[in-house]
């Protein structure tokens, strides 16, 4: 008799443990693709990003547009779970910080691609605004000033 309550008592605590392992796992390769991909774009450097409101060369700003780009991200629950129990230990949370850090990553990639889509190569002035939809959904606004700073048929 005790033999079957150890087995059931192992059965409910294995699976709700694999699962949170499956999920923890798609999660962390869902986040690694997704990093790649914005890291790769990022690298492509065709268009210009800087936080200063301008730049040294003379009269660079060609056709100024305000562009905004924003992101929500959240954590999967198996990572929600190890955040939860971090904070009872108090210190750094690695897993919010890698998600605010590629939300970040993907605010400046879409800032990035409407700028280039209007036509113009460098943002200026580039700020960010952080909040918090939910307990572990971060939220980045990304905002700046696109210029043209080459002559047209340049």
């Amino acid at each position: 008799m005790t033999e079957i309550v150890l087995i059931l008592a192992g059965v409910m605590v294995g699976i709700p443990a694999g699962i949170i392992v499956l999920v923890a796992l798609q999660g962390w390769l869902r986040d690694r693709g997704r990093r790649r991909h914005v890291t790769r774009e990022l690298a492509r450097r065709d268009v210009l990003l800087v936080s200063t409101t301008r730049l040294l060369e003379p009269d660079p700003a060609r056709r100024p547009r305000v562009v905004a780009a924003t992101v929500v991200r959240c954590l999967d629950d198996a990572r929600h779970a190890l955040a939860i129990f971090r904070t009872r230990l108090g210190g750094e949370i690695p897993s919010l910080t890698r998600m605010t850090l590629l939300a970040r990553d993907e605010a400046t990639l879409r800032l990035q691609r409407r700028a280039r889509a209007q036509g113009l190569d460098a943002v200026l002035n580039i700020r960010y605004e952080t909040s918090h939809v939910l307990p572990t959904t971060v939220e980045v606004f990304a905002y700046g000033t696109a210029v043209a700073l080459r002559r047209e048929g340049e």
